[in-house]
C-alpha cells in the first residue's frame, strides 16, 4: 500500500507541475532537495511572507528550498522562466552539514508584455541547483585520495537500471571531515559518480580496518533512487573489488529523498566525507499576474461604468487572462437623478478610494497598481497621492496614473451649473486645487483629452462635450495625447478602442517612473484669473514683497500653501496708508487666502500698480511654504 501511496503521489505531482517539472524531492551530488516554495511579501507586513504559486508584477518574490546536505558546501540557484533569457534569481548560499533552508531572490517585474517586447504567459519557473562541497583545512590522519577516473561494479553485483542506465560522468571528490561523523553518501541515482566515490571513499579508510556499511531506507523516496538491496549490493560489490571486508547494516530511515549510505571504518571514527558534486534541475509552478488597475469614476457615476474593464469577457482579460481591474465602489460622487442633493468632498473620496485600493491590494497581495482615472476620478487620485498622511505609501502603491477627460483646471459645465457636485469643479476651485496639489507625485502619468467638439458647455474652447482640451494639461503630466478621432467625454471608460489605442500603450510607457514635467502646456484662452507671481520657500515664517500691476476692475488674491497650518496677513496700500487682511483658510485646502478687492485698491477705473506684502508664520516641523499672488475678475 506505501508503494502504491508512493506513486500515486509522483503522479500527481507529475499532474499539476509542467511537463519539465521534477517531482520533489531531488538529488544533486549528495545534496537532497525536498521541496521548493514560492512566497510573496505580505503587503504591509514586510517581515511576513506568504506561500504562494500567483506573483503579481512589481511584488517581491522569493524562492524557500528546503535542503538536507551531506556536509558543508556551496549551493547555486538559478532561476530562469521560459522564454527569457535574462534570470530571474541567481543566488549562492553557504550550507552546513544536514537540514536547512536557501532563499533566492526572485525578481518577476517584467511588464514588456504589454508592449509585445516579451511574453507573460509562462507557467513555471525552471530551477537549477548546483552543490559544491567545501573541501576543510588538510588532516594530517587522512590524506586526501583521487578519486579513479573509472569504475564499475564486479559482475557478482546487481545493480538496479537507475544505477547502470548511461548518464553524463560527474566528478567524484573526497574530503576530510570531523572525527566523530562518518561518511555520509546520498545515492543521486547518477551512476558514474555515484561508484567512483563511493570506491574513492572505500579505499580512504585504512588498509587493514574493516568497512562498516550502513543503509538508511527513506520513509518517501523519490524517483530514480535504488532499493535498499540494490544499495547494499553495490557497496558490498565494491568492497570486495577493492580488496576490502564490509558488514552492510541497517539503520534508522531517513525522512524522504534517497536512500542514504553511511560508511565508517571498525578501526576507528572516518575521517573522510564523499559527495559526487553534480546539479539538477526541476520546476516550479508559478502564475506572473499584471498589476491590478484600480479604476476611479467621476461625478455622478458609480462603478458599473467601468463594466468594460470588469465584465464578462472585458478588455482586460481580453489582451491577458491573468488581468484584472477593480473598479472603486466606496465614493458618493453624487447622481444626476438627484442633482442638488448632498456629495462627499474630493478629500473625503481621495480617503475611501485609498482604503478600497489597500483592501484590494491585501486580498491579492499585491505590492503595486495601475489606476485609471474618469473625469474628477483624476482628481480624487491627484487628492489621494497628496494625502498629508497616506501620501509617501499611496505613491509607493500606484505604479501609474491614466486619466481619461480629467478637469485638471476645471470644467465650463460647472461654472454653467452650480450644484454640490460641481462645486470643487470650477476654473476657481481648481487654481486653488492646484496651488495646493500640484502634478501626480511619484507617478507615471499619462493624461487623454478628446476635442471632439468646438465648444463646451458656454465655454467656447474645443472639448469633448463636458471638459475642454486645455483643462486637461493644468498641471504636469509626463505624457499629454489627443484621441483622434475624438470621443464624447461620458462614452470614454467604455470604449474597447480607447483601451487598445491609447489605455493599453499608456500603461506599456509606465516601465518606470519618471519625474513629473511638463509637456505641451494647454492653457486657457479666456481664463478669468491670472497668476502674476508665484514662488517657494522654507522656514517657520514667510515674508515676500512683490509689485504688482492689477487691471481696472480685478481683485488682488494672495495665497499661501502650508500642511501644517498658518496664520497672518497681506498687507497693501489703502488711501493714504496701507491696510492689513488676515488669511483665512480655504476650505478643506491647506490654503490661505486673502482677497483685496477692486475698491480697497482704487482700481475701479483704471489700472494700479501697488507694493503687496505677504507676511506667515506656521507650526508645522518641516515647513515648506508654496506662495502666489492672482488677479481674478
Amino acid at each position: 500500500m506505501r508503494r502504491i501511496a508512493e506513486l500515486m503521489a509522483v503522479a500527481i505531482a507529475a499532474w499539476m507541475l509542467p511537463g519539465t517539472a521534477v517531482a520533489l524531492p531531488v538529488s544533486t551530488g549528495g545534496l537532497v532537495v525536498t521541496s521548493a516554495t514560492l512566497e510573496v511579501q505580505a503587503v504591509f507586513a514586510p517581515t511576513s511572507w506568504v506561500a504562494t504559486t500567483t506573483v503579481y508584477e512589481g511584488s517581491p518574490a522569493r524562492l524557500v528550498l528546503t535542503v538536507d546536505s551531506p556536509g558543508r558546501g556551496v549551493v547555486r540557484t538559478t532561476v530562469t522562466l521560459p522564454g527569457h533569457t535574462d534570470t530571474v534569481g541567481d543566488s549562492s548560499a553557504d550550507v552546513p552539514q544536514g537540514a536547512g533552508t536557501v532563499t533566492v531572490p526572485l525578481d518577476l517585474s517584467y511588464g514588456a508584455w504589454l508592449t509585445g517586447e516579451v511574453r507573460n504567459t509562462a507557467d513555471h519557473l525552471d530551477v537549477s541547483v548546483t552543490y559544491t562541497p567545501t573541501p576543510p583545512g588538510p588532516t594530517p590522519a587522512a590524506p586526501t585520495p583521487t578519486a579513479e577516473p573509472t569504475a564499475s561494479p564486479s559482475p557478482s553485483a546487481t545493480p538496479s537500471p537507475s544505477l547502470t542506465s548511461s548518464k553524463e560522468p560527474q566528478t567524484a571528490t573526497a574530503t576530510a571531515t570531523t572525527p566523530s561523523r562518518p561518511v555520509r553518501l546520498v545515492m543521486s541515482g547518477r551512476p558514474d559518480g555515484d561508484r567512483r566515490a563511493i570506491r574513492a571513499a572505500i579505499r580512504s579508510m585504512p588498509s587493514e580496518s574493516r568497512v562498516i556499511a550502513i543503509v538508511r531506507p527513506s520513509v518517501a523516496r523519490a524517483t530514480d533512487c535504488p532499493t535498499l538491496q540494490q544499495l547494499s549490493e553495490l557497496v558490498s560489490a565494491l568492497a570486495r573489488s577493492s580488496g576490502r571486508s564490509v558488514v552492510v547494516r541497517r539503520g534508522e530511515p531517513v525522512r524522504q529523498g534517497c536512500p542514504r549510505l553511511e560508511l565508517r571504518s571498525a578501526g576507528g571514527p572516518t575521517l573522510r566525507s564523499v559527495v559526487a558534486s553534480s546539479a539538477t534541475t526541476f520546476a516550479v509552478p508559478v502564475v506572473i499576474a499584471p498589476r491590478p488597475v484600480i479604476l476611479v469614476h467621476g461625478m455622478w457615476s458609480t462603478s458599473s461604468m467601468w463594466n468594460g474593464y470588469t465584465g464578462s469577457g472585458n478588455f482586460l482579460v481580453s489582451s491577458h487572462a491573468q488581468w484584472r481591474g477593480y473598479a472603486v465602489s466606496t465614493m458618493n460622487t453624487g447622481s444626476m437623478w438627484a442633482p442638488y442633493a448632498a456629495v462627499n468632498t474630493i478629500s473625503q473620496n481621495a480617503a475611501l478610494a485609498w482604503t478600497y485600493i489597500q483592501q484590494r491590494m491585501s486580498d491579492l497581495n499585491a505590492h503595486e497598481v495601475d489606476v485609471v482615472g474618469h473625469s474628477m476620478g483624476g482628481v480624487i487620485i491627484r487628492r489621494m497621492l497628496h494625502d498629508s498622511t497616506n501620501g509617501p505609501a499611496v505613491q509607493a502603491a500606484i505604479r501609474s496614473v491614466v486619466l481619461l477627460g480629467t478637469p485638471n483646471g476645471g470644467s465650463s459645465c460647472s461654472e454653467a451649473w452650480a450644484v454640490p457636485a460641481n462645486a470643487e469643479l470650477t476654473h476657481e476651485a481648481m487654481e486653488t486645487f492646484n496651488l495646493a496639489y500640484p502634478q501626480y507625485p511619484g507617478t507615471f502619468t499619462t493624461s487623454l483629452y478628446s476635442d471632439h467638439y468646438d465648444s463646451t458647455c458656454f465655454d467656447a474652447n474645443t472639448g469633448d462635450l463636458f471638459v475642454p482640451s486645455w483643462s486637461t494639461q493644468a498641471q504636469a503630466v509626463n505624457v499629454l495625447r489627443r484621441i483622434n478621432p475624438g470621443i464624447q467625454h461620458a462614452d470614454m471608460p467604455g470604449s474597447s478602442r480607447l483601451f487598445s489605442e491609447y489605455v493599453r500603450p499608456a500603461l506599456a510607457l509606465a516601465a518606470a517612473p519618471a519625474p513629473a514635467g511638463p509637456t505641451t502646456a494647454l492653457t486657457n484662452p479666456s481664463a478669468s484669473s491670472t497668476r502674476l507671481h508665484e514662488g517657494t520657500a522654507t522656514g517657520s515664517a514667510l515674508s515676500v514683497t512683490r509689485t504688482v500691476t492689477v487691471a481696472a476692475g480685478r481683485s488682488l488674491v494672495a495665497s499661501v500653501v502650508a500642511d501644517g497650518g498658518a496664520s497672518g496677513t497681506v498687507t497693501y496700500p489703502s488711501g493714504s496708508g496701507t491696510a492689513n487682511l488676515a488669511l483665512s483658510r480655504v476650505g478643506d485646502y491647506p490654503v490661505f487666502e486673502g482677497v483685496v478687492n477692486p475698491a480697497t485698491l482704487g482700481n475701479s477705473s483704471g489700472p494700479v500698480t501697488v507694493s503687496v506684502t505677504i507676511d506667515a508664520t506656521t507650526t508645522a516641523a518641516s515647513p515648506e511654504w508654496r506662495w502666489s499672488l492672482v488677479t481674478r475678475n
